[in-house]
């Protein structure tokens, strides 16, 4: 279970519908919200060694903290580079 707000509810539930429109099975009450195109179950490392390589990218095209800065805080565990090897 994961505690979000209000706003990325609804952000997901529209995001939901969009990718509905792409495959009616996925509009389903049962649809992954982060799942593949398929509607299947996305890889949890790959897609948590993705996401970390897309916040780096990120944090540098925006000037901010890269990876292994002593200044950056700590990333969660699913983020860490390293987490998922």
């Amino acid at each position: 279970m994961v505690d979000i707000d209000a706003d990325t509810v609804a952000a997901l539930r529209v995001h939901r519908a969009t990718r509905g429109s792409l495959m009616h099975e996925l509009v389903r009450d049962a649809a992954l919200v982060l799942g593949n195109l398929g509607g299947t179950h996305r890889h949890p490392e790959r897609f948590s060694r993705r996401f970390a390589g897309q916040v780096a990218q990120a944090r540098t095209a925006l000037g901010g903290e890269t990876p292994g800065d002593p200044a950056a805080p700590p990333a969660p565990p699913c983020c860490s580079p390293t987490a998922c090897r």
